[in-house]
């Protein structure tokens, strides 16, 4: 009979323990996410929204929540915890890093990243642009989903040329320098350019159907599921 409440004790902490899930989130917090979305509002707050859904969901279910974000060269990562504190400066983390200042999109090393720190077996959430993760990303995130049950959120772009708004400047915050009004309003380049970007998203859709991860394309913040 001694042994019981010891044995006991250890039975109900492991049943707690896989009650509780495991969500990260991976955010994309390079100057790409502080450029214009498709329907005009901010790629960051759209990711904001995003990732607030999830921290949402999760402090509804008494779910643990970390986030993988920043660049090689200032790395960010928050720990998974539960408490409204934590979530908050999940968000306020993700906002403040998403600048122009901001190192350009590596999605390479967010997911090489992403798969070195979180070491629990999580639901993992990645939220970033329309251009990432890129083909080249497929063995990356292959590896992920030996760990992981992923889902892929990405943020359309804005038209970069903007033909229909010439009084206002158009910069490129990856390589930053004003586009000329010359190649706005050529039609030959804004047939390339639509193909081009075309051509890029069916191959990353069809990446991530090949390896079976649920994705979709928002295109901005107002409604952000909107696909």
């Amino acid at each position: 009979m001694e042994g019981h409440p010891r044995s006991g004790e250890p039975l109900i902490r492991q049943f707690n323990e896989e009650r509780v899930r495991h969500l990260s989130i991976v955010a994309d917090t390079s100057s790409a996410m502080a450029a214009t979305a498709a329907d005009g509002t901010s790629k960051r707050d759209a990711m904001i929204i995003a990732a607030g859904m999830v921290c949402f969901l999760a402090q509804k279910n008494g779910d643990m929540v970390g986030m993988v974000a920043g660049s090689e060269g200032r790395p960010i990562q928050l720990p998974s915890r539960s408490s409204d504190g934590h979530l908050e400066l999940m968000l306020r983390t993700a906002q403040q890093a998403a600048t122009t200042a901001a190192p350009a999109a590596d999605s390479s090393w967010l997911l090489e990243r992403a798969f070195r720190v979180t070491t629990h077996s999580t639901l993992m959430t990645i939220i970033t642009d329309e251009a990432h993760p890129t083909v080249e990303d497929f063995t990356l995130l292959r590896r992920l989903k030996t760990r992981h049950d992923l889902m892929v959120i990405r943020i359309a772009d804005a038209d970069p040329l903007q033909g229909s708004a010439l009084d206002h400047d158009v910069v490129d915050v990856g390589s930053p320098r004003e586009i000329a009004s010359m190649a706005r309003t050529s039609r030959r380049v804004a047939h390339d350019v639509a193909a081009y970007r075309q051509a890029r998203r069916d191959g990353i859709d069809e990446m991530l159907d090949r390896l079976h991860i649920s994705h979709m394309l928002t295109q901005g913040r107002a409604p952000w599921w909107t696909t």
